[in-house]
């Protein structure tokens, strides 16, 4: 290749850039870091020794309903950026084995390494969990990273079919799964018994064929004439993820469990009203006036290690059970800006030690 080429592989989209003059947008990399950000700060309540009922005042409350929701909703989001960007571009097997190759290096570096500095903190090291380590996907030790880890696998071979299929085609398909399985999750005996194992698969395959259709045809769904009618989607969810809440907030007899039910499926990563929620948001900041701003771009390319480090067992309860349990938020004027505080240092340390692993990892494999 001539001198103003280059090879640019970037983490967490697993794209390779062919010229120097194509740059990532800024929008959806900060995107992506506030993501990473709302994960963090759903773990904080999800994985903390205390019960959000601990927290005083306002903040329990927008804690339970927003921080658990948006935990969701950046997975979601997370999972969009990858497919929106990758499939408009040429993938063959060997690439695809390369970015799960590359993806899977770092998790086995923070597998190993984070387990082994943990336990000595805690004191815990046992030699036969220490081995798992050494298998982090197979073993499951991050369902995100399983599902990431499908979705680059399936990508390929999910974007040939598609392609395959006109826009018409397409939109029924798109129509069809979004509402069939944004439905069926509601019927306990079908969806426990029959989908339940298999939603982690059919989250990824919803995921990826909704995405596909509106990066390729998002000038046929968003013409301005349209997008005042469009925008009444990403409100009409939030409104129902509410409405949801509150009725199950109410316990109204004898409706209470089927409510608690409702409320349950709303809040998982592939549920239709979080789809729409963030294919809207990703829709949004692509048809924003582009920016390009390096530091940015060089941070969100480590945001996948701030999940990894933050969340393995050993790391939960370091700092969810030991540093910041819930009980001392209440000791702070805001309970929710401290947390939100706290969260942003973790993500900002965790994004420094995976600066220095990139450049070990470029100067000893690149």
């Amino acid at each position: 290749m001539g001198n103003d080429k280059y090879n640019l592989f970037v983490k967490h989209d697993y794209y390779f850039i062919q010229k120097m003059t194509q740059k990532r947008n800024s929008n959806i990399e900060m995107l992506r870091l506030v993501s990473m950000l709302a994960i963090v700060m759903h773990h904080f309540v999800a994985h903390n020794i205390d019960s959000l009922d601990t927290v005083n005042g306002s903040s329990r409350i927008i804690l339970d309903f927003a921080n658990i929701l948006f935990g969701k909703i950046a997975v979601c989001i997370f999972l969009i950026i990858t497919v929106w960007f990758l499939s408009d571009r040429s993938q063959t097997i060997q690439s695809t084995l390369h970015r799960m190759q590359v993806l899977e290096r770092e998790v086995l570096f923070y597998s190993i390494s984070c387990y082994l500095i943990y336990s000595f903190i805690l004191d815990t090291f046992w030699p036969k969990m220490f081995i798992t380590r050494f298998f982090p996907v197979i073993t499951g030790e991050w369902w995100f990273v399983c599902a990431y880890m499908l979705l680059i696998f399936l990508l390929p071979f999910l974007c040939t079919g598609l392609k395959a299929l006109n826009e018409l085609e397409h939109r029924i398909l798109t129509l069809v799964l979004l509402s069939f399985f944004g439905l069926i999750q509601f019927f306990p005996y079908i969806y426990d018994s029959a989908l339940s194992d298999f939603s982690n698969v059919m989250g990824v395959v919803i995921i990826t064929v909704a995405t596909c259709y509106c990066r390729w045809y998002k000038d046929i769904i968003t013409p301005p004439r349209k997008m005042y009618k469009l925008s009444l989607l990403p409100i009409a969810s939030g409104l129902l993820l509410m409405i949801s809440y509150i009725a199950n907030m109410a316990n109204i007899q004898p409706f209470n469990s089927m409510l608690e039910r409702l409320w349950l499926h709303l809040q998982d990563y592939y549920s239709l009203p979080v789809i729409i929620i963030s294919l809207s948001v990703v829709i949004a900041l692509t048809e924003a006036t582009p920016h390009f701003w390096p530091p940015i771009n060089r941070f969100a390319a480590s945001s996948l290690a701030i999940y990894l480090i933050t969340d393995t067992p050993e790391a939960q309860k370091i700092l969810w059970e030991r540093l910041f349990p819930l009980h001392l938020m209440n000791n702070t004027p805001i309970p929710i800006i401290t947390m939100l505080l706290i969260s942003v240092v973790i993500c900002i340390v965790c994004i420094g030690i995976d600066q220095i692993r990139s450049k070990l990892f470029h100067i000893i494999f690149d």
